[in-house]
């Protein structure tokens, strides 16, 4: 059983091909690993019992479907009935209401003619306020934060693990085949691991949580790291930095943290974070911040930010001005 079953909800759980058998097709061997599944881990019953009214509610063969294509599918439901500006919205944006799960699941299992249609390669997206969790072909995983676009070829996935990355992401990579993410500031190459990539103007940080990972820059400098290393792209060259297990990947649960890090960058998270362009003085952009904001509520994340750095700040509408205080 796949460990992420876990952290899944009913709707994604009766998405799962194994799944879908073990209701459909009665199959004694499936049944027996839910079986012992169930048993480890007793409160998951309610969910899979959810996620088996969804699966009944369609009476027709289910397509087989791979791991890409679902996603694909899943980002044409959201992106056709999202009202969110983003072009691709998350697993976490679903809706939790069980007959718009139901319709969804149906719309996914009678679409499978669609796939003919997936272009190469394949686009994810996560736009400002919103953040994406997607599962890859070979059963990795990626999160994305706001303004982050991952980019890989499907058809060739499975000679060549290789993605393309600009923004911030965090990866649990199935082992296998060499993976890599292919950014404009650097490449990060592992085997199976967990890490962060944040790749964006001016940043490039990489943080390894678990397993081997060999970070390089264009201009030939590399480092391997390893489990609670990180490194970051200084003047050319990688220079290694402490991590924060708590604080580092927080962005995933929407709170996000600093060490002395320049003002403009926390004020680019923010716009990110939001939809808002903000104003601030050239004496402000490179003094240092040591904080966190939570992407919750606009007006209590400014001033987690300028209220300690002896700013003060205005809004109008989505326009923020940030001022010195006098």
């Amino acid at each position: 059983m796949r460990p992420e079953y876990l952290t899944y909800n009913a709707e994604e759980l009766a998405q799962e091909a194994d799944f879908i058998r073990w209701v459909q097709q009665a199959d004694t061997s499936l049944s027996a690993q839910w079986a012992a599944w169930l048993e480890q881990y007793p409160a998951q019953s309610k969910k899979v019992e959810e996620a088996r009214r969804l699966v009944e509610a369609v009476n027709w063969p289910v397509p087989q479907l791979d791991a890409t294509q679902k996603a694909s599918m899943w980002q044409a439901i959201d992106a056709a009935t999202s009202q969110e500006t983003g072009r691709v919205v998350g697993l976490s944006s679903r809706r939790s209401w069980w007959w718009s799960a139901a319709a969804a699941v149906v719309l996914l299992l009678v679409a499978a003619w669609w796939w003919q249609q997936t272009p190469d390669p394949m686009a994810l997206y996560a736009a400002r306020t919103e953040k994406g969790r997607f599962l890859l072909p070979d059963g990795s995983m990626v999160s994305l934060n706001a303004v982050t676009e991952l980019e890989y070829a499907t058809e060739k996935w499975s000679k060549r693990r290789h993605v393309k990355l600009e923004g911030e992401a965090f990866f649990e990579v199935e082992k296998g085949a060499k993976f890599t993410v292919e950014t404009p500031y650097g490449t990060v190459e592992v085997l199976g691991t967990s890490f962060n990539v944040e790749a964006r103007a001016d940043v490039f940080r990489v943080n390894c949580y678990t397993g081997k990972v060999r970070v390089s820059l264009p201009n030939g400098s590399e480092k391997i790291i390893t489990p609670q290393q990180g490194v970051e792209a200084i003047d050319g060259q990688l220079q290694e930095r402490g991590l924060d297990n708590d604080n580092d990947i927080a962005w995933q649960d929407r709170v996000h943290h600093f060490k002395a890090q320049p003002l403009k960058e926390v004020f680019a998270e923010l716009e990110r974070q939001y939809l808002i362009e903000i104003d601030y003085p050239d004496s402000a952009a490179e003094r240092l911040y040591t904080g966190s904001f939570r992407s919750d509520e606009l007006r209590q994340s400014l001033k987690s930010v300028c209220w300690p750095m002896g700013l003060r700040f205005s809004i109008n509408q989505n326009q923020v001005l940030i001022q010195e205080l006098q």
